[in-house]
């Protein structure tokens, strides 16, 4: 039997799998990005793929400098990103791109995240362009900030499945913003796609026939399912999981 990951537990660095850097190289390797800032970067995973491109200048900062040796002099900041200024940095960048830690600041009892966004923008203005690596939880459970993220232009969504981070089990999404992208929103596996085992078709219903429905079938799956009964001896049952 396989063993399931464990939740993810506070105060533990879990890195950025090269699945999920990768796929944002891709999606923006083509623009004029140049200046590449890597907001708790540790060993730079998320801004690895950046190296192969001809004139990018990874900038990091982070509050340990355990990994200090993987920059260029004067390319590492060591600092809490909250603290920082911009005479902390020696450029402005054209893009930035973070994994932060996703439990809460015992500070200001904000969401880490939510909170290295912001001062992302109260740095460098509202339409800096940002990568950001969040739990699933920063967009589901509040209306008002996920209007809040809309109006800092929210471009696109990519959501990890849930064991992609190695040993960890935690539902994530990969937020752009200030970005033009092809698709606005993805699906990242942790897997080779797989394909469905058959494809659905849909009925079109006029507003009559709608009416009709929503007044005489309170479930209409289950209507469906014992007419195929009824009309197919084959029809497989239902299965109980």
């Amino acid at each position: 039997m396989s063993q399931q990951p464990e939740p993810v537990a506070k105060d533990i660095i879990v890195h950025t799998p090269k699945k999920v850097a990768e796929k944002i190289y891709n999606d923006l390797r083509r623009k004029n990005f140049r200046n590449i800032l890597d907001i708790g970067a540790d060993s730079g995973e998320l801004s690895n793929p950046w190296k192969r491109k001809k004139d990018t200048n990874i900038i990091a900062v982070d509050v340990f400098d355990d990994h200090i040796g993987n920059y260029k002099k004067g390319n590492f900041i060591h600092k809490d990103f909250m603290k920082t200024t911009r005479k902390d940095f020696p450029v402005v960048p054209d893009l930035i791109l973070t994994n932060p830690p996703f439990q809460q600041n015992k500070e200001t009892k904000n969401l880490i995240p939510h909170d290295w966004l912001t001062h992302c923008f109260k740095l460098w203005g509202k339409t800096i362009p940002v990568v950001m690596i969040s739990g699933s939880w920063l967009l589901g459970n509040s209306r008002k900030r996920m209007d809040e993220f809309n109006d800092l232009n929210l471009t696109k969504t990519i959501k990890l499945h849930k064991n992609i981070f190695e040993g960890f089990a935690v539902e994530a999404t990969v937020m752009y913003f200030n970005i033009r992208v092809s698709k606005s929103h993805e699906f990242l596996h942790d897997g080779p796609y797989k394909k469905p085992i058959q494809k659905f078709k849909s009925v079109s219903f006029n507003q009559d026939q709608m009416r009709w429905v929503e007044k005489n079938i309170s479930s209409f799956s289950a209507e469906i399912k014992e007419l195929l009964a009824k009309n197919y001896k084959d029809f497989p049952p239902n299965k109980r999981v």
